[in-house]
C-alpha cells in the first residue's frame, strides 16, 4: 500500500482507534476505482464527483460501524456508493 506496509483492515483498525490519517490511505487506495465505479453508471463527470465524495464522507462518518467480520473495505466502500447510486 502506498507509503505504508500496513494492511486494509490495518489502516481500518487505526481509523476506528482515532488515527483518522489513516482514512487518508484508504481514500488514495480507492477513490479513483470508486470514481470510475459511480461514473460508468452515471457517464456523467460532475455528478460521479459528487456521488465520489459523498462515498467518502459517509465512510469517514461511518468509519466506526465498520465489521471485518462481515466483509471487507472494498466491499463496504462499493456498497456505499451504490447505495447512493440508487439513492
Amino acid at each position: 500500500m502506498q507509503n505504508t506496509d500496513l494492511t486494509e483492515n490495518q489502516l481500518v483498525a487505526e481509523c476506528q482507534a482515532g488515527n483518522m490519517d489513516s482514512f487518508v490511505l484508504l481514500y488514495d487506495i480507492y477513490v479513483e476505482k470508486i470514481y470510475r465505479f459511480i461514473y460508468f453508471r452515471t457517464l456523467h463527470r460532475e455528478l460521479a464527483e459528487d456521488i465520489t465524495s459523498q462515498a467518502f464522507v459517509k465512510a469517514y462518518e461511518k468509519i466506526d460501524s465498520f465489521d471485518s467480520s462481515r466483509g471487507n473495505f472494498q466491499s463496504w466502500i462499493y456498497q456505499i456508493a451504490r447505495n447512493l447510486l440508487i439513492d
